[in-house]
């Protein structure tokens, strides 16, 4: 059945969630006519796609930069040319190839490629239309030769808004495939290469449209060669006070609610990986709870403080707006209080070859 995004809870009506085989994500099974559920969806401005860098998972490289060994060579000519265009973050070379493709007309009328044509380069140079597939095919294959795992996806578009009804009309037409790439830290993020559908917006922040500061004027030549003494020892001077107080005095850690939902996060993390639950760096923190709650089953006070930590976590991460003092003081609480059940569980570790 129908859910957006990626689906974390049924909350009425006769379905259940069910897991991919690979843990990936979530899809909800059931015959009920009517149902609720509650979706992960993110929250993200251009700043944080552009600086999330390309660190990516070694499990994720293995699977999302695969290309077939006949990719014709000016498929990846072209991945390497709308590359060069731009800075080098990802960020800036996903909304390069995006921007090209929905150049592209849509159509539904492309006759299909030969029999022993690779289907994106005939949709890249030799139909230069097409629809959906085609459209997210060729950027996630320009995407994996210029080293940036992606995706295709399939599933349904938004559809029409029906205002008599409040709620969206979702027909067998809006059947759709797009494209999903992977950023370190905050997992995939949706790309939009159809010209026929909108395109997600990651806004700039305000600062980034700022105008130039007035370039100064330069100096004289006789100016430039004066060197200020004076200036300089004291700069010397204070530099090394500066240094010396530093030494002395640590940078107290931030302590806002935020930064502590991230750390109490990263905190359960490294104790689930010591007691052995394999909880992979690319793993959504939703994926993060199913993969350990098996694990916990005997653990109650222990999975309690997962879920909590998991839920402020993604309030911090993904919200416009920090979690509460109280959510993040409840859930340090519980993750004090599961103490001994953290303890059995590195014992229990310890335990299995022995036994």
């Amino acid at each position: 059945m129908f859910a957006a995004n990626d689906p974390v809870q049924v909350l009425s009506g006769a379905a259940a969630l069910q897991p991919l085989a690979d843990g990936s994500a979530q899809r909800v099974r059931g015959t009920a006519l009517q149902y609720t559920v509650l979706s992960h969806t993110l929250q993200l401005d251009a700043t944080q796609l552009r600086f999330a860098g390309n660190r990516y998972p070694p499990e994720i490289q293995a699977r999302y930069l695969q290309l077939p060994p006949s990719l014709p060579r000016r498929v990846v000519n072209l991945a390497s040319q709308l590359a060069a265009q731009d800075p080098p973050f990802p960020y800036d070379r996903v909304l390069r190839v995006q921007a090209y493709l929905r150049a592209f007309p849509y159509t539904l009328d492309t006759p299909l490629p030969g029999p022993d044509q690779d289907a994106v380069d005939y949709y890249l140079f030799d139909a230069r239309a097409g629809f959906c597939s085609y459209a997210a095919s060729a950027m996630t294959v320009l995407l994996r030769a210029e080293g940036i795992p992606a995706r295709v996806v399939s599933g349904y578009a938004m559809g029409q808004y029906d205002f008599e009804r409040g709620a969206y009309r979702v027909p067998a037409s809006a059947a759709h495939a797009w494209v999903e790439v992977y950023f370190p830290g905050y997992g995939w993020v949706e790309f939009e290469p159809t010209a026929a559908f909108p395109a997600p917006v990651y806004p700039e922040p305000p600062s980034a449209n700022r105008q130039p500061s007035p370039t100064p004027h330069p100096q004289s030549a006789a100016q430039t060669q004066k060197t200020p003494w004076g200036w300089l020892l004291g700069a010397v001077l204070l530099g090394a006070a500066v240094f010396a107080a530093l030494r002395r005095w640590r940078i107290p850690p931030d302590r806002s609610p935020a930064a502590q939902a991230a750390r109490l996060y990263a905190a359960l993390r490294r104790e689930l990986t010591v007691a052995g639950v394999d909880v992979p760096a690319h793993l959504t923190p939703w994926e993060t709870l199913r993969r350990a709650e098996p694990h916990l089953q005997a653990y109650p006070r222990l999975a309690t403080a997962l879920r909590l930590a998991v839920q402020v976590y993604i309030h911090a991460a993904y919200r416009r707006t920090p979690p509460s003092a109280a959510a993040v003081r409840a859930a340090q609480r519980a993750w004090a209080r599961a103490w001994g059940q953290r303890l059995l569980l590195r014992l229990r570790r310890r335990r299995k070859p022995a036994e």
